[in-house]
């Protein structure tokens, strides 16, 4: 269990003084360097990694100390590089005995790799956990051997102990009674419901977003999947919901102009034409009425993997509530031995992983090809708790929404082709409920 030889792990001074003894106890410093290595690189890895790795898992203190301080750079706005941790451990003797800055050099230009940091961060944790393991069976050992403790004590001491340790790890076996009470309480705390503005969508769908769940909307190309989006995230601002805005088509310039031509009556093509003085005044009094609900991320291009980092950042930063996806099949990072369907369902089913672990809602659109099928697959179809089809031709401003999947609410269409039941506003443009007969 001891780690394979590195160039840059810690002498054996350091060892004795500053961390875990190898040749006693399961440590991999290989592991721990590559994690922080990977960290150096791209800061928001780190987001993914605390969930979990905390700095008292490492082995070696320095690096829990060094891991520690690329998440407090992070919190603060600023970046961990070999400058600023330099700054922060300039009177550290650990660091000085190692070199100071040139041992963040080297372990900033030990990367290996950016895929593998979840990896790296469950193999750090494991081993402390076996390290605790280790400690506790010789204190156990050494109680055994003493005539002055109690037997039954003894066992009770190991049994608790033990116990507390488990709990320390992964939980993946709960029992039937577990289920059952986590049933009340999730009667008597149901999840969040953020309801999306546009009333029969929200009738459709239980009453609004539910927290932990997957939603997603296709539509043909130019029919309206934006606007859509766009349509139900500011209804959401209006709430004050917060939530994350992940712009892989449109940019967040593009989205807000629609936003503040909806505010203001007019059709965002007014901003492509001859600005006047007017307009920025009319637009500047709609941006000082503006909070900080809606978080933008222009992404175009945008991987798998930077859209997790981005999701993570808003979750621990910022406490979002949510996420918008525009759109489902413009998430890159296909590797070179995947193809586009087995991509797209892995997009698919980590988004819909996210809402379940995070407790968040999160709406996603996707492109249907010539057939009307979601092109790349079905995977988003799939993985989400309520899919639906928009429906509306290009010349008429009448729109529908065709429930095709659900996993919670009965099937329940917005309208038909015969009666829209939304409309497409061109003071924007944005999409609003039909208003009903009393």
């Amino acid at each position: 269990m001891s780690t394979r030889h590195h160039p840059y792990a810690p002498s054996r001074a350091v060892v004795e003084s500053e961390a875990v003894d190898s040749s006693t106890s399961p440590v991999n410093y290989e592991a721990e360097m590559a994690l922080l290595a990977a960290l150096l690189a791209r800061n928001e890895l780190w987001y993914g990694a605390a969930e979990i790795v905390r700095p008292e898992h490492f082995a070696d203190a320095l690096h829990g100390r060094i891991f520690a301080a690329i998440g407090k750079a992070l919190r603060a706005g600023s970046i961990a590089n070999i400058i600023t941790l330099n700054a922060e451990f300039d009177a550290d003797p650990a660091l000085v005995d190692r070199g100071g800055a040139k041992y963040l050099a080297r372990l900033a230009g030990g990367v290996v790799t950016l895929r593998n940091t979840g990896d790296y961060a469950e193999a750090i944790r494991d081993l402390w956990l076996r390290r605790e393991l280790v400690a506790r069976a010789e204190a156990m050992k050494a109680a055994a051997a003493s005539p002055d403790v109690a037997l039954d004590d003894l066992i009770a001491n190991a049994v608790r102990d033990l116990h507390g340790l488990s709990a320390q790890g992964r939980q993946t076996m709960v029992s039937k009674r577990a289920v059952a009470e986590s049933l009340v309480a999730s009667i008597t705390t149901p999840a969040p419901i953020y309801p999306t503005g546009l009333h029969d969508l929200d009738e459709a769908i239980g009453g609004g977003l539910v927290a932990g769940k997957l939603y997603g909307f296709s539509a043909r190309k130019k029919v309206g999947k934006t606007v859509l989006l766009g349509t139900i995230s500011h209804n959401l601002a209006r709430a004050s919901v917060p939530h994350l805005f992940i712009a892989l088509e449109m940019s967040p310039l593009e989205i807000e102009q629609r936003n503040a031509a909806r505010e203001l009556g007019i059709n965002s093509i007014a901003f492509m034409k001859q600005p006047t003085k007017d307009l920025a005044r009319r637009v500047a009094d709609y941006a000082c009425g503006l909070g900080d609900a809606v978080l933008y991320e222009s992404a175009p291009g945008a991987s798998l993997d930077e859209v997790r980092r981005m999701v993570s950042r808003a979750v621990v930063q910022h406490g979002v509530k949510g996420v918008v996806l525009d759109y489902w099949q413009l998430v890159g990072g296909k590797t070179r031995n995947e193809t586009e369907e087995y991509h797209l369902r892995n997009v698919a089913q980590w988004l819909a992983d996210t809402c379940r672990k995070h407790r968040l809602w999160c709406v996603v659109a996707a492109q249907q090809n010539q057939d009307g099928n979601s092109r790349g697959g079905e995977g988003l179809r799939l993985a989400s708790d309520v899919y639906f089809a928009l429906h509306r031709e290009k010349d008429e401003d009448g729109a529908w929404l065709e429930m095709q999947e659900s996993r919670y609410v009965p099937y329940r269409n917005v309208g038909s082709a015969a009666a829209p039941g939304l409309w497409l506003n061109h003071h924007g443009p944005y999409f609003e409920a039909i208003a009903k007969c009393p």
